[in-house]
């Protein structure tokens, strides 16, 4: 979903449910749904297929070998495999506003700076394994957090992509590394006395790929000149016009 650019998904029913419709013209995307079978085990060893047990839902099946009755308690579900399903961005609909529509975003520091950039801040529900990403096709931050490091980090992807330092590669080292790195220094500046240090190195080590203190030294003091043009990029914003995207896939914060 979030390569369509969307964080949610949803067959033609389902947005009638909650009372919108699909805008003439919009093309479906794909999401993986599980097949779902069912078996039983006979005490003779026979196993009764999915079909024995459709039947068995309208009348009583016998095993072929020791004609013994189809014991209920012994039905398991097991996923066959996948198939594609055709859901509609919320995107690509119209109606009544969503819940999750109305989540507000507190008065964060340095927002102004992604207003004049044209870029469009917005909560989203939490929906598991990130908190947050920066689109730059769409100009949108979304956050699904209040935490105000959350924000400096994919305001930090949007300075990178300003700048041209936005690699194309999704979930990027270098990419990662300098926006979390930038939002601690962001956090400073802003004069938050617990910016979570602690959760910074953690993310900052998962993508450096070591535990090793002097590597992961090493490297943030290769990546310290980016953060100072990704820093200085945001502070100086707040006296300067905004300048082009450049990026077209969204960059996403991970938990």
């Amino acid at each position: 979903m979030f390569f369509s650019g969307t964080s949610d998904a949803r067959g033609f029913n389902q947005w009638k449910d909650v009372e919108r419709n699909v805008k003439k013209g919009s093309k479906a995307v794909y999401i993986l749904a599980p097949t779902t079978l069912k078996s039983a085990l006979c005490k003779c060893g026979h196993r009764f297929n999915h079909w024995d047990i459709k039947t068995a839902e309208e009348k009583t099946v016998y095993c072929p070998k020791c004609k013994a009755e189809l014991d209920t308690s012994t039905i398991k579900t097991f996923i066959a495999g996948f198939r594609g399903v055709p859901v509609f961005r919320k995107e690509d609909t119209g109606g009544k506003p969503l819940e999750y529509e109305k989540i507000e975003v507190p008065p964060l520091p340095l927002l102004d700076v992604a207003h004049k950039w044209g870029i469009d801040v917005k909560g989203i529900a939490f929906q598991g394994g990130f908190m947050g990403y920066y689109q730059p096709s769409k100009s949108v931050i979304a956050l699904a957090s209040p935490e105000e490091k959350t924000f400096f980090h994919e305001l930090a992807h949007a300075s990178q992509n300003k700048l041209g330092m936005l690699r194309q590669e999704k979930q990027n080292k270098l990419n990662e590394v300098t926006a979390e790195l930038s939002a601690l220094v962001l956090a400073e500046i802003v004069g938050r006395e617990n910016p979570n240090a602690g959760a910074t190195y953690d993310y900052i080590k998962t993508y450096i790929g070591t535990d090793k203190k002097e590597e992961i030294g090493k490297y943030l003091i290769k990546v310290l000149s980016d953060v100072e043009k990704i820093v200085n990029n945001i502070i100086t914003a707040t006296k300067t016009e905004p300048i082009t995207e450049r990026m077209e896939e969204p960059v996403l914060a991970e938990v």
